[in-house]
């Protein structure tokens, strides 16, 4: 079994949490032997990544969490900047 963990640390509560929300709908529906957990606290949002196969999956399964992140964060940022 194969273990990975990602933390991002932003100063924004608000903006980890609408980056959780939107990540949540993706990390329900996994293949087998994969599972990841979330938790957010105090400015730190973990995502825990578990994975049965290969190294690969893991590796391929956080580089897909790192873009929606991303995505999240520059979507979000690009709104606010919008509507000011």
């Amino acid at each position: 079994m194969n273990k990975g963990v990602l933390r991002i640390y932003l100063n924004d509560s608000m903006l980890l949490k609408s980056i959780l929300d939107a990540l949540t709908p993706d990390n329900k529906i996994l293949p087998k032997g994969m599972s990841i957990s979330s938790t957010l606290d105090d400015g730190c949002l973990t995502l825990t990544v578990v994975c049965e196969d290969g190294i690969g999956s893991l590796l391929n399964t956080l580089d897909e969490l790192i873009e929606s992140v991303n995505m999240c964060i520059l979507s979000i940022k690009g709104l606010q900047q919008t509507y000011k």
